[in-house]
C-alpha cells in the first residue's frame, strides 16, 4: 500500500499542519536518503516514480482532488521538487570535502594543479577519471561536475552554514 493511501486513511483525523508536519518529518527524509543511495546509479525511473509519489502527497495531505493541476502543488506547500533536493544534496558533500569538514577522500584535483596558466577555470576541480560510461553515474564524479557548474560566489564562502542557506534560496527559488 502507498504512502498517499495510508494518509487518506487518517487525514480526517488530523489538522493539516499536523499532516505537513507528519510527511516533512517521517517521509521527506526518505526520499534525502533515496536521492543519494538511488541516484549514482542513474536510475532515471526510480528517481521519477519517487517524485510522483512526492507529487501525490502535495494532493492528498492538503485534501485537493486528484484531478487538479499539479504545477503548483509542491510551491503551495513550499517543498521543493526531489530535482533540486538532489542537486543541493550533491553540493553540500563537495563543499565539506574541500573545507575538510569530512573524512573522505574524493581524489580530486584543481586544474591549478596540472598548470600554472592563469585561465578561467583554473579553480574548478577536474572530473575524477573513468574507465568506462558508468563511472560517470558515480555521486564523486555527479558532485564535481555540479561544482564546477556553480556560481564562483558560492564557491568563496567559508562558512558551511552560509553555503547551506545561500545555496538552498538559489536552487529552490
Amino acid at each position: 500500500m502507498s504512502v498517499d493511501k495510508h494518509v487518506k486513511h487518517v487525514k480526517h483525523l488530523l489538522p493539516l499542519e499536523t499532516r505537513i508536519t507528519s510527511y516533512n518529518t517521517l517521509i521527506s527524509p526518505l526520499y534525502g536518503y533515496a536521492d543519494i543511495i538511488w541516484e549514482d546509479k542513474d536510475n532515471i525511473a526510480i528517481m521519477d516514480d519517487l517524485q510522483i509519489l512526492q507529487n501525490r502527497a502535495a494532493k492528498v495531505i492538503p485534501n485537493l482532488p486528484s484531478y487538479a493541476p499539479s504545477a503548483d502543488d509542491l510551491k503551495t506547500l513550499d517543498w521543493p521538487a526531489l530535482l533540486q533536493r538532489r542537486l543541493v544534496h550533491r553540493y553540500i558533500p563537495t563543499f565539506k570535502y574541500i573545507h575538510g569538514l569530512v573524512d573522505y577522500n574524493f581524489n580530486i584535483l584543481r586544474s591549478s594543479d596540472f598548470h600554472g596558466y592563469n585561465t578561467r577555470r583554473k579553480n574548478d576541480f577536474r572530473l575524477p577519471l573513468v574507465k568506462r560510461n558508468y563511472g560517470k553515474q558515480r555521486l564523486s564524479y555527479k558532485c564535481v561536475k555540479e561544482w564546477n557548474l556553480l556560481d564562483m560566489s558560492f564557491k568563496e564562502i567559508d562558512s558551511f552554514l552560509v553555503f547551506n542557506q545561500s545555496v538552498k534560496n538559489y536552487v529552490f527559488s
